[in-house]
C-alpha cells in the first residue's frame, strides 16, 4: 500500500476516534471490584472523571442505591458466560430507597455502565410522579425499580439486562428530566405495582417524564406490564426515540399502550417491530397509544399480533393526539370489539402502510376514524382484513382522505362512511371486497362523499369526476401490480406531493399518474442531494466520513447511499472515506458532482437514493 494512503487511513481512523473521544482524558484509572475494592461503592468513591471501575461476574445483592456524587465514570460488568448482577434483595422491606442507582442533578457530566443485570429492585418512594394531568402527582409512590434519573442527571446503557424489577412507576427505569442513552439492553418480566397490589402507574419496563429525553437503540423491551404502557410510557413533556427496537409481549393491564403509551409527549419509532403486546384487559392502543397533546412519528415498523379489548390493536390515537406512519406493515392484529389496525380520533397522516390479516369483531377492522378524527392516507394497501362491516370506516364528524390507495379482497367490504363523516377518494382502486358493503358503502344521508378518478366495483359507476367500474386486471389474486392493460393505468389526476408508489418507484411513470397503490412501470425515483453530506444535514464535516465507516462495517442504515459514493464510480468502500478526510484536511480533491449544492447524479449506477431531506427529497 503506498505510503499516503497510509497516512489518509491514518487521519481516517484519527478522525474518528477524535469525533467519539473529544472530551475524554486518555489516562484514566481502572478499579477492580472485588480484588481491589471489596464493593462497588467504595471503588466509585475512590474514582475520578473518566475513571473505570471494572466489576468481575457474580452475583452483588445490595442494601443501599450507587450514587455517583457527579463524576464522569463508567461501570463495566463482566462479558463472560459469570454475568455482573446487581440484586436489589439486601434492601430493608420497607425502605424508602430500593433503587439500585441513583442520579440527580450532581451527575449532569454523565456516567456510562456496561454489560451489567440488574434484577429484583423496588424502586425509591418521590412525590413527583404525574398523573395523566401531568400536574397533579403521586404522593409517596415508589419509582424506578432498578434505576431513577431525575434533575438533569445523564447516563448512557450499553448490553444491560433489567429483569423482575418493579415500582409504581417505571418498573425496572424512571427517567424525571433527564438524558437516557439504552443500546442493546434487555427489558423483561418487569412491572409497576401498588402498595395495596394493584397494577400501580405508567411504565412497566420505562417511564420517561417531565421533559426528559431518551434514545433506545437494538433494545428489547419483553413481557413487562403496567396500567398504562405495559412496554414504555412516555409522559408530560418527555422526547423518547426507538431505533431498531423490538417490543413484544407486554400488557396494559386496565389502562391503554401494551407496548408503548404516549401522553402530552413525543416519540419516534424508527425500524422497530411491535409483536404480541396486549390490552386485552384495558382500554385501547396494544402496540402505541397516543393521547391528547401526544405525538408519534413512526417510520419503517411491524405491527404484528397486538390483541386489543377494545380498539386500535396496533395504533390507537385519542382526540388531540397526532400520528404520522410510513412505510410500515399492520399484519395480524386482533380486536375483540373494532379497529385492529389503527383507531383514530385526532390526526392521522399514513404513507406507503399495507394493512393485512387484521381481524376485528364488530366496526372497521383496519382503519376507523371516529369522533371527530382526521385520516389521511396515501399509497396504502388494504388486503384481507376480517371484521363484520368494512375494512376502513369513518363515523361521528370525521374526515377521511384517501389517495392512491389499493383495498381489495376485504371479506367484510371495503370502506364504510356512517352519517356524519366526510370521505373523499382520490386515485384509488376499491375492488373485489365480497361482502354485503360492497367495495364502498355511504350509510345515512349527512355527512359529505367525495369520489375522483377512481376504480370501484359496483353494477354503476361512482359518480364523479374519472370514476369507473372496470376490472382493474391485478396481475394476479396475490399479486396486485396492475397489468399493461389495466384500464387504471395513466387515469389518475397528479396530487401534489406524492412523488412515490407503495414500492417506492416513481409515482409518474407515463402520461398521467395510475390508479391504486402501485404505478405500472416500475419508474426509478428522481432525488436530488448533495454528494458526500451522508448525515444529512447541509455540511460536510469528519461526521460524513464517520457516517460512511458506519454504513460500511456496522450496517447503519442511510437513505442516500449514493451520497457516500464521494467519488461517484457507482461502489461505496473505504476510499470514499479516505477521498474526503483528503479534501477536508490535506487539500484534496472535492467530492463529484452533485456538489456543493443539490442535485441530481449526472451518472447512471445502481447505487440506491430512497430521500435526501436536506433537499426536499424526502419519501
Amino acid at each position: 500500500m503506498a505510503a499516503a494512503e497510509y497516512q489518509l487511513r491514518a487521519l481516517f481512523l484519527g478522525g474518528v476516534l477524535l469525533q467519539l473521544f473529544a472530551s475524554t482524558e486518555i489516562l484514566c484509572a481502572v478499579r477492580k471490584v472485588p480484588s481491589e475494592y471489596r464493593t462497588i461503592q467504595e471503588a466509585i468513591d475512590a474514582s475520578m472523571n473518566d475513571d473505570i471501575v471494572q466489576v468481575a461476574g457474580g452475583d452483588y445483592i445490595l442494601d443501599e442505591p450507587l450514587q455517583f456524587h457527579g463524576i464522569q465514570m463508567s461501570i463495566v460488568g463482566s462479558e463472560t458466560a459469570l454475568k455482573t448482577k446487581l440484586i436489589g434483595s439486601g434492601f430493608p422491606k420497607n425502605d424508602q430507597i430500593r433503587s439500585l442507582v441513583l442520579m440527580g442533578k450532581d451527575d449532569q457530566a454523565g456516567v456510562t455502565i456496561v454489560d451489567v443485570e440488574f434484577r429484583e429492585a423496588k424502586g425509591t418512594r418521590r412525590d413527583n410522579i404525574p398523573f395523566l394531568d401531568c400536574k397533579s402527582f403521586a404522593a409517596q409512590s415508589s419509582s424506578g425499580g432498578a434505576i431513577l434519573i431525575e434533575q438533569g442527571a445523564k447516563l448512557t446503557l450499553s448490553r444491560c439486562i433489567f429483569e423482575d424489577c418493579a415500582a409504581f412507576g417505571g418498573g425496572a427505569i424512571t427517567c424525571m428530566g433527564s438524558r437516557l442513552l439504552a443500546e442493546d439492553c434487555l427489558f423483561t418480566g418487569n412491572s409497576t405495582s401498588s402498595r395495596n397490589g394493584g397494577t400501580g402507574n405508567f411504565g412497566g419496563a420505562v417511564l420517561c417524564s417531565s421533559n426528559a429525553v431518551a434514545t433506545f437503540i437494538r433494545c428489547n423491551f419483553r413481557d413487562n406490564v403496567a396500567l398504562c404502557g405495559g412496554g414504555v410510557a412516555v409522559d408530560c413533556g418527555a422526547d423518547v426515540s426507538f431505533e431498531s427496537c423490538a417490543i413484544e409481549g407486554n400488557e396494559a393491564f386496565g389502562g391503554s399502550g401494551g407496548g408503548i403509551f404516549c401522553n402530552q409527549a413525543k416519540i419516534a419509532l424508527t425500524d422497530s417491530a411491535l409483536l404480541g403486546n396486549t390490552t386485552i384487559d384495558g382500554i385501547c392502543g396494544s402496540g402505541v397509544h397516543v393521547t391528547a397533546f401526544g405525538a408519534a412519528v413512526i417510520e419503517r415498523a411491524v405491527f404484528r399480533e397486538n390483541i386489543a379489548a377494545n380498539r386500535g390493536a396496533a395504533i390507537c390515537v385519542k382526540e388531540g393526539g397526532f400520528l404520522s406512519i410510513h412505510n410500515s406493515i399492520v399484519q395480524g392484529n386482533r380486536s375483540l370489539d373494532f379497529s385492529a389496525g389503527v383507531a383514530c380520533e385526532g390526526e392521522v397522516q399514513m404513507e406507503r402502510v399495507v394493512f393485512t390479516d387484521n381481524v376485528a369483531r364488530s366496526g372497521a377492522v383496519a382503519v376507523n376514524v371516529t369522533r371527530g378524527g382526521r385520516l389521511r392516507m396515501t399509497n396504502c394497501l388494504l388486503v384481507n382484513n376480517i371484521s363484520s362491516i368494512g375494512a376502513v370506516g369513518c363515523e361521528q364528524n370525521s374526515d377521511l382522505t384517501i389517495v392512491h390507495c389499493t383495498v381489495t379482497g376485504n371479506p367484510s367490504g371495503g370502506i364504510v362512511r356512517i352519517q356524519s363523516a366526510k370521505l373523499d377518494i382520490v386515485n384509488s382502486i376499491l375492488w373485489g371486497n365480497q361482502s354485503e358493503w360492497g367495495s364502498l358503502a355511504s350509510l345515512g344521508d349527512l355527512g359529505e362523499l367525495s369520489v375522483m378518478h377512481s376504480c370501484v366495483e359496483g353494477d354503476q359507476v361512482i359518480p364523479g369526476l374519472g370514476n369507473t367500474n372496470a376490472n382493474p386486471m391485478f396481475v394476479s389474486q396475490n399479486d396486485l401490480h396492475l397489468q399493461a392493460s389495466s384500464p387504471a393505468i395513466d387515469a389518475g389526476i397528479t396530487q401534489l406531493g406524492i412523488e412515490r408508489d407503495l414500492d417506492g418507484y416513481a409515482r409518474l411513470c407515463g402520461p398521467k399518474v395510475d390508479m391504486g397503490a402501485y404505478e405500472f412501470g416500475q419508474c426509478k425515483p428522481v432525488v436530488e442531494f448533495v454528494r458526500a453530506d451522508v448525515d444529512p444535514d447541509g455540511q460536510i464535516t469528519i461526521s460524513d466520513a464517520v457516517a460512511i465507516l458506519g454504513a460500511l462495517f456496522l450496517g447503519r442504515r442511510t437513505e442516500c447511499l449514493d451520497s457516500a459514493d464521494v467519488q461517484d464510480d457507482g461502489v461505496v468502500n473505504i476510499t470514499d472515506a479516505v477521498y474526503l478526510l483528503s479534501f477536508l484536511f490535506n487539500g484534496g480533491s472535492p467530492p463529484a458532482l452533485p456538489w456543493p449544492a443539490c442535485g441530481l447524479d449526472p451518472s447512471t449506477d445502481d447505487l440506491p437514493c430512497d430521500s435526501f431531506d436536506f433537499c426536499g427529497a424526502g419519501q
